[in-house]
């Protein structure tokens, strides 16, 4: 991996020959990733009163278990999937997914699955003391509303994934830094494709001409005008080596621009600070 340094008479230039899959930037949440978003709450929805439709039909199904139609019973899947959809929100499972072990979202899914559950039990309880329900109902209807979650979001992740990887909603990125941090994240990316991102330039005070492959963009005062000019969605920093005060003039150069920044911490910053692991195949990300 070496740095191709600006060569006097050069006849091509990185630029040109560097390309990115998309021109524009139609705004802050992209068509593409708001289809991805309605899609899985659609999945979400769907998982709970499919769970629930199916708990009915093994009990209709059962002759020592007299139960009603299954419209007796609406208030249990209607308010549940509004209290899963809460929490799955409160909990940031409808933001921009990046590749993750599917054990970890499966572990989100039963705990809010049945705190959810719970409390739609306990609510319904409270304020229709009239409404009659078999145990067993909410049990099954539990038992398949997490299976079912859990595969319809592993689904879901693979096909906006594969998405991603042909740059279907990908979001354009700047990097800022040039050294071995920088390299690793860049060579991430490249590497990636599925992670959604497509690097449009680097900027580094080096003088170099192009990283990986990559054209160089400016120096950091040129920011803002390669944030314009490039339609960047989100910049980040891959400079853990430089001073706090150095960061903090990057950041307000952003900030100018109204985009996502993300700062690659220093081994003191991931001891002190919440840091968002995973964002990056697994790199840290503040």
């Amino acid at each position: 991996m070496t740095t191709e340094l600006m060569q006097p008479g050069a006849v091509t230039s990185p630029i040109d020959e560097y390309q990115v899959r998309r021109s524009t930037r139609p705004g802050i949440l992209k068509r593409p990733q708001l289809l991805f978003m309605l899609a899985l709450l659609a999945v979400d929805v769907g998982s709970v009163w499919l769970g629930f439709y199916l708990a009915h039909r093994i009990l209709a199904w059962d002759p020592d278990v007299i139960i009603g139609p299954f419209w007796e019973f609406l208030p249990l899947p209607a308010l549940h999937s509004l209290l899963l959809l809460g929490a799955f929100f409160t909990q940031r499972m409808y933001q921009r997914r990046r590749p993750v072990t599917h054990l970890d979202e499966t572990y989100r899914i039963v705990v809010l699955t049945t705190l959810s559950l719970l409390l739609t039990v306990a609510l319904i309880s409270l304020f229709l003391r009239d409404f009659t329900y078999h145990r067993s109902l909410v049990l099954y209807a539990w038992l398949f509303t997490m299976g079912i979650l859990t595969v319809g979001r592993a689904v879901h992740a693979q096909i906006q994934w594969r998405a991603q990887a042909q740059g279907i909603g990908d979001d354009r990125v700047l990097l800022v830094g040039g050294g071995e941090v920088a390299r690793m994240i860049l060579q991430k990316i490249l590497q990636h494709p599925e992670l959604g991102f497509q690097v449009v330039g680097v900027i580094d005070n080096s003088g170099a001409r192009s990283i990986l492959g990559v054209p160089v963009l400016g120096s950091f005062a040129d920011i803002p005008r390669v944030i314009d000019e490039h339609a960047v969605d989100e910049v980040i920093i891959g400079m853990p080596e430089s001073s706090h005060q150095e960061i903090v003039g990057i950041i307000s150069l952003c900030e100018r621009e109204k985009v996502g920044i993300r700062v690659f911490p220093d081994v003191f910053q991931i001891m002190a600070s919440e840091v968002t692991i995973g964002d990056l195949g697994g790199l840290p990300l503040l």
